[in-house]
């Protein structure tokens, strides 16, 4: 598991996670690299920073091998991420090998945190997105903890929200773990 967390400020969107990995009964911290990564739609370029939790195998599918869609310039933002964005995934998932039916419906053993265009989305394990409503997000292990802790650091930087949210996720949370990274879209 892992903690996620993401806040809005002003027209910047920030996303932190931790760096566990479990495997089984074993607890390790990642050495290579960060849940967090960049990726950019293909006709505009329009960045878009994800922060996913779920097994490895996943995590390496959104980052090296999906094939981010083009987002038209007719269709709103909403539009794009559920019928452009999370098909993709879908579709991803599906010939990576990690999608799997649950009561007929296609779900995979994964959640991101978007940030696209100044705004924070959530990318549900069934392919749903939903937006922010209170400017953060936390999500996955501890992430109750975290939300506190985001919902009571209103008017405190976003970096140190952020930092302070995932360390409190690792004092009373199972399957966190330091180092955290923070980036900023």
């Amino acid at each position: 598991m892992t903690c996620i967390v993401g806040v809005v400020n002003e027209n910047d969107v920030y996303l932190g996670a931790d760096s566990y990995c479990g495997r089984g009964s074993e607890k390790e911290v990642l050495t290579s690299g960060s849940k967090i990564f960049r990726l950019f739609e293909s006709s505009r370029q329009v960045p878009i920073l994800l922060a996913s939790c779920g097994d490895v195998r996943t995590h390496q599918l959104l980052q090296y091998a999906l094939k981010v869609p083009a987002w038209d310039e007719g269709k709103s933002l909403m539009h794009y991420l559920v019928c452009d964005f999370a098909e993709a995934v879908r579709t991803c998932f599906d010939e990576g090998g990690r999608l799997y039916k649950h009561e007929s419906v296609d779900r995979a053993d994964y959640s991101a945190l978007l940030a696209i265009d100044g705004r924070l989305f959530v990318l549900t394990n069934g392919f749903s997105i939903e937006e922010s409503n209170r400017g953060f997000y936390a999500f996955a292990s501890g992430s109750e903890f975290a939300s506190a802790s985001l919902w009571h650091s209103r008017g405190q930087p976003p970096q140190e929200r952020l930092r302070t949210a995932l360390e409190t996720a690792v004092e009373f949370a199972d399957y966190v773990a330091p180092p955290f990274h923070i980036e900023k879209l």
